[in-house]
């Protein structure tokens, strides 16, 4: 690779040209990195080689310099050049600076065309060929110019493309080379540039270097060189072809001034060194020979940019607030914005690095490098070549503002500076937009579930919309919709979009609970409250309907006894459970099922919520078989009724198992023949006993006599 320095110089030999940048003498030379066979950095300068030191260097001894002395400044004009020569025709793409100005030899990649460049100067002769760009016509000697205005014309600065190198400013000139493809080589001798108002200069003068009466701009041989002993060496080879560049020169702007309206003339000289000589045997053939041989050399300037690979950048201007918009030329005072930019390359070798500075201005019509920007702001490029926004600015007051990014560049591609992007900052109120609002309430919710209510809904049509949605929920019987039973505030804070009451200062949603009616259809308003820059919207009053039905509770009874399961004993009660109700109110309906399928009512019992009740009456079983309980819950308003499932509803009632106890008796004492038998039996233990005692009487011979039966009427003696 090549670096580009200045060696401040003081020589009694000669003049050295006066450097605009460090404002002393100086001489530009080239240096060329390279490695030696150790892989060590080593750079040549001016024919001596230099190893690097850290920030020393040791150094052989060179030819080239001998020793500093004190000089004089004269005039550019009247200065003899030390002479250099660059030489770009060994390695394609080598570069190399003289005099501040970057020589940059092409690549076979490079090609260009009438689309991509304009043609402002064209040379055509054979040997040494030298001329000017100018409108004015006939051309004044020397001048081999082509005549036409398409190949020939006045330029202004301002159609300049401009390209950044270590942070320094340059235009950029593309060079185009014609020579036969077996004799390459050709030398660039001169090249001097002037700036004037006029369009129209003429008459170049060879001995005091002005073109019209103006001493040149930039002189690449920083003086009078009468030898042309500094010169540049090309090679066609590298780029043949009309039509492909094959070099550029990049000036530094500095050297123009700061008026872009000026016209720039561009003085070149080619052929005066024999360069193919060698190739020919040394022959000076001036036709076929050392020297300019082949159709024209043309100077150009990239039509829409920099043509040399390079990171092209573009801006946006983003307003921050009082609203967010992106790419914006106008914002209401009070504004805040920053600049945003891209880097793109020309080319495809890479992803570009470096660095790329904001300049803001408070003019729309700046110049780089002159106007004075109120602040800048210098950002890293990311790993992939994306860029960092800005900073912001203050709030901005009614004006005229403007930025500019300028691209560093890196090791592969040039810098560039975006165009100017010019900012009305005005007073005019805007009219605030009319966003509309869509709401979505939830689904059906059952009471006692748990489950809340919830709305949402999606903003849409604002103008980067700020402030909050009030999302109110009314119950069935607000058909005025004055009381909210439910207000949720959430802050709109991503624009245009969906928001829910899953968020805001009441999160959650409402679950409906308490007493009175709760089922029935309940209804949600949205409602905008809008901003500076949007109107307040609501949604329509029957558009969000939500549904809540009533709770589906459970009844489970438990039958059971006292006093034993025995007929006539056993007292019979039932127990309900009610569950799933909200705030539960009617009555549970206790029947009882006997075992010969009557049904008797047992009677109700209050609800007053989840819980237990009790049949009110407790029967005594009367007959033997199942007796069967059913409970029932009424239900009521918020909550529909229930049915128990029949299990443990039953109890079985058995039969008692009474006692009988008999007393044998006689009258007429107890001699045979006189004695009357008589028996007595005691029942006792029966429930409600009927039947008959039957008597029997087993005489001394064991014959049993049947004595009849008595009726049964329920516990008692019977004979």
């Amino acid at each position: 690779m090549f670096l580009f320095f200045d060696v401040i110089l003081s020589a009694a030999l000669g003049v050295l040209k006066g450097d605009s940048y460090f404002g002393q003498i100086s001489f530009a030379l080239l240096a060329m990195w390279g490695r030696d066979r150790h892989g060590k950095e080593d750079f040549m300068l001016g024919g001596t080689r230099s190893r690097r030191l850290g920030n020393h260097s040791t150094k052989r001894t060179s030819k080239s310099l001998h020793r500093a002395v004190s000089l004089a400044v004269e005039p550019l004009e009247q200065r003899i050049c030390m002479s250099a020569v660059l030489d770009l025709s060994t390695t394609a793409g080598s570069s190399g600076s003289i005099n501040g100005a970057i020589f940059t030899g092409s690549t076979s990649h490079n090609t260009s065309g009438s689309g991509v460049i304009d043609s402002f100067v064209r040379l055509d002769a054979v040997g040494v060929e030298q001329g000017f760009n100018t409108d004015a016509r006939p051309y004044t000697v020397p001048n081999d110019a082509d005549t036409t205005a398409t190949f020939n014309h006045s330029l202004q600065l301002s159609q300049l493309p401009m390209v950044v190198r270590g942070g320094t400013t340059y235009f950029e000139f593309v060079l185009d080379l014609n020579q036969k493809s077996n004799l390459p080589y050709l030398s660039l001798d001169e090249l001097r540039m002037y700036v004037s108002p006029s369009n129209t200069l003429n008459s170049y003068d060879p001995a005091t270097l002005k073109l019209g009466g103006l001493a040149p701009v930039f002189d690449m041989d920083g003086g009078a060189d009468p030898t042309d002993s500094t010169y540049v060496k090309f090679n066609y080879g590298f780029n043949t072809g009309s039509g492909s560049y094959d070099a550029f020169v990049d000036v530094p702007t500095a050297n123009f001034g700061t008026d872009p309206t000026q016209f720039v003339y561009l003085y070149s000289k080619f052929g005066v060194q024999n360069l193919n000589d060698q190739i020919l045997g040394g022959t000076t053939d001036s036709k076929s020979g050392g020297s300019a041989n082949d159709g024209f050399e043309e100077w150009a300037r990239g039509k829409t940019g920099p043509v040399q690979a390079s990171g092209a950048t573009a801006t946006a201007i983003d307003e921050v607030s009082p609203v967010m918009a992106t790419n914006v030329l106008s914002v209401p005072s009070g504004a805040v914005v920053h600049d945003s930019s891209t880097v793109t390359p020309t080319a495809t070798l890479g992803t570009p690095t470096g660095t790329v500075t904001y300049n803001f201005y408070s003019t729309a019509t700046p110049i780089y490098g002159t106007t004075v920007p109120v602040w800048t702001d210098t950002v890293t490029l990311n790993a992939n070549g994306t860029v960092p926004v800005s900073q912001d600015s203050a709030p901005l007051t009614q004006a005229h503002y403007s930025f500019i990014a300028v691209y560093s560049g890196d090791l592969i591609y040039v810098g560039t500076i975006s165009p100017v992007e010019p900012l009305t900052v005005t007073t005019t109120v805007i009219p605030p937009s009319n966003p509309t609002i869509v709401t979505t309430a939830g689904g059906a919710v059952q009471l006692g579930s748990g489950t809340a209510l919830n709305d949402s809904a999606t903003l849409a049509l604002g103008n980067n919309p700020t402030g909050t949605i009030t999302f109110n929920l009314y119950a069935p019987s607000d058909t005025a919709y004055s009381t909210p039973l439910y207000t949720d505030v959430v802050t709109v804070s991503s624009g245009n979009g969906v928001y829910t009451t899953a968020a805001g200062n009441n999160p959650g949603g409402y679950v409906p609970n308490g007493l009175g009616t709760l089922v029935g259809q309940y209804e949600w308003l949205a409602v905008y409250s809008g901003d500076t820059h949007n109107n307040g919207i609501s949604s329509n009053k029957g558009d969000e309907p939500e549904n809540v039905t009533a709770a589906t509770p459970a009844i489970v009874t438990v039958a059971s006894t006292t006093q034993g399961t025995t007929v006539g004993s056993a007292i019979l009660s039932d127990e309900a459970t009610l569950s799933g109700t909200l705030n539960g109110s009617g009555t549970i309906d206790f029947t009882l099922t006997l075992p010969d399928s009557s049904v008797i009512d047992e009677g109700s019992a209050t609800v007053t919520g989840d819980g237990n009740y009790f049949a009110p009456t407790t029967p005594t079983a009367t007959e033997v078989g199942t007796y069967t309980w059913h409970a029932t819950y009424s239900g009521d308003t918020n909550n529909l009724g229930a049915i128990d499932n029949g299990v443990n509803e039953s109890t079985a009632i058995g039969q008692t198992t009474p006692a009988i106890i008999t007393v044998a008796s006689t009258t007429h004492g107890t001699t045979v023949g006189s004695a009357i038998l008589g028996d007595k039996a005691t029942l006792s233990g029966a429930f409600n006993g009927s039947g008959t005692i039957d008597f029997t009487l087993t005489l001394p011979a064991a014959s049993v006599v049947d004595e009849g039966s008595a009726t049964v009427t329920g516990n008692g003696d019977y004979f």
